[in-house]
């Protein structure tokens, strides 16, 4: 009471289905035209899709010149492992965005997509994302040292019974996070 209620905004639809009857379902008389209509604006995810396997073929080939081995590359070829980069990063979302565990993670993606992933393939998934990534946190991690003007805090964690650090340095256009025993 007293609180002005707000409504999440009407989307815009991008599909339409058009609902027609000719014939009464009770009578199966002809009815005519109706004598009202009602639009019903409906949210809804799409039918879970198919998961999609891709096999490469991948020819290596010796350049005589430099004496080199020269292999061809695909935006979608992950460079280790079976998992593609699309499920790669709903995995790692799922873990640092939705917080889940390691078992639920691989027990949701297992039902909606029929994968048999176990957690310690998620696990290992995730420390391959994060291996590509590490090379941001050093460009991170030389802004902060090179800034002019750094802000930092602390505050403190126990990590498997023993005391650690949550560090947070921020810059004008840069936050870098670690956690360090001191």
């Amino acid at each position: 009471k007293g609180h002005e209620g707000t409504t999440r905004p009407i989307p815009k639809p991008i599909k339409f289905e058009f609902l027609k009857l000719d014939y009464c379902p009770k009578c199966n008389k002809h009815l005519g035209n109706p004598v009202r209509v009602e639009k019903k604006i409906i949210e809804d995810i799409p039918e879970p899709q198919p998961l999609v396997i891709t096999e490469f073929t991948i020819p290596h080939y010796f350049c005589t010149h430099c004496n080199a081995e020269a292999i061809p590359s695909h935006p979608d070829l992950p460079s280790e492992g079976r998992i593609g980069l699309n499920l790669q990063a709903q995995i790692t979302l799922m873990k640092y965005e939705d917080r889940l565990p390691y078992r639920k993670i691989a027990k949701t993606l297992n039902r909606q997509y029929g994968l048999q992933l176990t957690p310690a393939t998620v696990l290992d998934i995730i420390k391959r994302v994060s291996d590509k990534l590490q090379w941001i946190y050093e460009e991170i991690k030389k802004e902060i040292k090179n800034s002019m003007q750094v802000n930092a805090d602390e505050t403190g964690q126990k990590v498997q019974g023993k005391q650690y650090w949550n560090w947070v340095f921020v810059t004008i256009t840069s936050i870098l996070f670690v956690i360090r025993k001191s």
